[in-house]
């Protein structure tokens, strides 16, 4: 897959996600079964900020074939695909999440996957040039 759409998806998604985290905390998390108390609303807007900005940097890169601009930014990606697929799985196991929650991972996991594969096949076909 090429990265343009790859960062295109992603940068909406986010920005999509990251706005509803920061706007309207309570009704996105009350439709994956969480209910927040200040607090939680607080890393709610917390997480959203995080969110909001892995969007738009993959909304700033999504026209440039520049391996010193993609590959950062990819790097970047899947740690935080990773580590997100991680926390939910765990918290969806706990029964944090009521069933929506497996839609997180069926978007993250499959996105993280790309970009590592982005990452590798970069790595391999610039070390065949080297």
């Amino acid at each position: 897959m090429r990265s343009q759409p790859l960062f295109t998806v992603t940068a909406a998604l986010m920005l999509f996600f990251g706005t509803g985290f920061l706007v309207l905390p309570t009704l996105v998390f009350s439709l994956y079964g969480v209910v927040l108390d200040a607090s939680g609303r607080m890393l709610a807007h917390v997480a959203g900020a995080a969110v909001f900005a892995l969007g738009t940097l993959a909304w700033t890169v999504r026209n440039t074939a520049d391996p010193a601009v993609n590959r950062p930014a990819m790097t970047a990606l899947v740690c935080f695909f990773l580590l997100k697929s991680a926390v939910t799985l765990m918290a969806q196991l706990s029964g944090v999440f009521n069933a929506l929650g497996w839609t997180i991972l069926l978007i993250d996991i499959p996105l993280c996957l790309l970009y590592a594969r982005a990452l590798f096949l970069r790595s391999a076909s610039a070390a065949r040039l080297a």
